[in-house]
């Protein structure tokens, strides 16, 4: 990635999500990140002034990505049903390399791994409201929200190389179990 013209903070956080999908973090050095967008350290620290600054702008970035963005998406999209299988399909195409990156971020930063805290409690509250619109129980609507989350989370894990479409019929085949 090398833009034309001055890099912007947009530009560096999208340079880092790069890094993260392609890379893993532990590509996520300033002089890694220079290379790449072939601009001197100055250009880099004229944003950020630390690499830890930087992880942490690259957290919230995912943050606001990865799950603001997606509930944006899904918020209107009809019923609690129409929503869920929104957020399936939204969820899917998710590049869940970066969710990986940034979770082993997190094992080694604090600061990352209270917006990963963060981020989890929000999915899983947002999931649970609609399950709870959709008709199941509050309570049992919260737990299933945990298990179901814990799913996804884990299948990035057990099967890194599935396609979203493979991602969205298990999620089908999961929702049809629970109306069993």
């Amino acid at each position: 990635m090398q833009p034309t013209g001055r890099m912007k903070k947009a530009d560096w956080l999208d340079l880092g999500i790069s890094l993260l999908a392609e890379s893993g973090p532990d590509s996520l050095t300033i002089d890694t990140a220079c290379q790449k967008a072939g601009r001197s350290k100055g250009s880099f620290y004229h944003h950020f002034e630390t690499i830890d600054a930087y992880l942490l702008a690259l957290a919230e970035a995912w943050r606001e990505r990865h799950t603001e963005a997606v509930m944006r998406q899904v918020k209107d999209a009809g019923t609690a049903e129409d929503r869920l299988e929104a957020l399936n399909i939204a969820t899917s195409l998710l590049d869940q390399r970066i969710d990986q990156a940034i979770r082993a971020l997190a094992a080694r930063h604090p600061g990352i791994a209270e917006i990963c805290t963060l981020v989890d409690r929000h999915r899983t509250g947002f999931l649970a409201r609609l399950h709870e619109e959709a008709g199941t129980p509050p309570e049992t609507a919260r737990v299933l929200a945990r298990i179901e989350y814990a799913a996804f989370l884990g299948l990035s894990i057990l099967e890194p190389a599935s396609t979203p479409a493979e991602r969205q019929a298990l999620y089908r085949h999961f929702l049809a179990l629970l109306k069993r």
